[in-house]
């Protein structure tokens, strides 16, 4: 299958993210979110254009394969069992085979595959560590974590942009790629807020 023009990533991705918001609002809500909070990171990483783009496609679609995810976990105002969150964590792997279906980028594909690798090596799904994660994963994930701090959730209120930023100090050189954070830290609180707005 011949690779898809921008035109059409474009519409595919709306398309997409049409699907996933009929799921669940918050999520889609939340992809538009993390994709402003990562382009600004990646701007200031210095990414080439091509990997902007990936990373504006992937952080927008980061969550897709949770069109797949029971309402009853996606939903849940709780704490998920250790079953529920192995079904989660299928979702990375959801994503990335509905995208390589749609002969998306490998560069936006990989975000959306990697988006919860850990820079330890501890995440998921593929245990991935340090530079073998997709530069565009990598600040992806902290985006992702500047976000879901700062938001309110089904499951907690949101705890603003102080607590985020010292969470990323916590887990820099664990979660997070530690060179990143640094670049993070530099950017201005009123553009990160406004752009988790």
């Amino acid at each position: 299958m011949k690779a898809p023009t921008r035109d059409q990533l474009i519409y595919a991705t709306q398309c997409l993210l049409i699907a996933l918001q009929t799921r669940d609002l918050e999520t889609g809500d939340h992809a538009q979110r993390v994709s402003q909070i990562a382009l600004t990171l990646g701007r200031a990483l210095n990414f080439t254009s091509e990997e902007l783009d990936d990373l504006k496609f992937g952080a927008m679609l980061h969550d897709v394969g949770k069109i797949r995810t029971p309402d009853a976990i996606l939903k849940k105002p709780a704490k998920l069992t250790a079953e529920e969150w192995t079904i989660m964590r299928e979702h990375p792997n959801t994503g990335g085979d509905m995208l390589r279906a749609l002969n998306f980028p490998a560069g936006i594909r990989e975000i959306v595959e990697q988006h919860h690798e850990k820079f330890d090596g501890t995440g998921y799904p593929y245990g991935r560590i340090g530079d073998f994660i997709r530069p565009g994963a990598r600040a992806f994930a902290i985006a992702d974590c500047y976000d879901a701090v700062t938001r309110n959730r089904v499951y907690r209120t949101g705890r603003g942009h102080d607590v985020a930023i010292k969470e990323l100090i916590d887990f820099a050189g664990t979660q997070f790629d530690p060179e990143m954070v640094k670049t993070f830290l530099t950017l201005p609180a009123p553009e990160l807020m406004s752009r988790a707005a």
